[in-house]
């Protein structure tokens, strides 16, 4: 939210509230969000699995396609 509101030229009422803020949690009663940035090695290998599994599906396809 900080970083939106510091895209303003002119900022609207709640977020010069905010960019003056030095507790923006307590401030906005609002909880810290953490966002998570990457996949674990457990998820890539799933997608993994999951993209082969998806492309042997397709070539069986396409040669049963080819074969009529």
């Amino acid at each position: 939210m900080n970083a939106i509101c510091a895209g303003f030229k002119n900022p609207p009422r709640m977020c010069k509230r905010l960019l003056v803020s030095n507790d923006l949690e307590h401030e906005i009663g609002l909880g810290v969000i953490y966002y998570d940035d990457g996949f674990t090695r457990t998820e890539v290998f799933v997608m993994c699995w999951g993209f082969l599994v998806l492309l042997c599906a397709v070539l069986c396809c396409y040669r049963r396609h080819a074969k009529r």
